[in-house]
């Protein structure tokens, strides 16, 4: 009856033992699993950011560039509007000057 009780005892604890193993491995499984999904989503969230990154570097070149034209643009406005002033100037000192000549003879 001694033998009987032990071999069923042995016979538990082997089962409880070999369900624990097969509940460890599902949650190994379950942790492996989650650690690729996790990797996964930050290989994903990489990528969004290294293309937001380069979207707004393109877009900030493309913003300099506007920029400098739209500068040199207006600085040759600036230069031609100065010129006709300076043109303008000289015309009518040579005016002023002719009307004098004129005056004088």
């Amino acid at each position: 009856e001694r033998c009987c009780f032990v071999h069923q005892e042995n016979g538990k604890k082997a089962k409880d033992r070999e369900q624990k193993a097969i509940m460890l491995k599902q949650n190994y499984d379950q942790h492996i699993d989650l650690e690729t999904k996790i990797r996964e989503q930050q290989q994903i969230a990489e990528k969004q950011n290294d293309q937001e990154i380069r979207l707004y570097a393109n877009a900030k070149r493309k913003m300099d560039w506007t920029q400098e034209k739209a500068g040199g643009e207006l600085f040759q406005a600036f230069q031609n509007h100065q010129q006709a002033m300076v043109d303008h100037l000289a015309t009518l000192v040579k005016e002023q000057v002719d009307d004098e000549d004129s005056r004088i003879a």
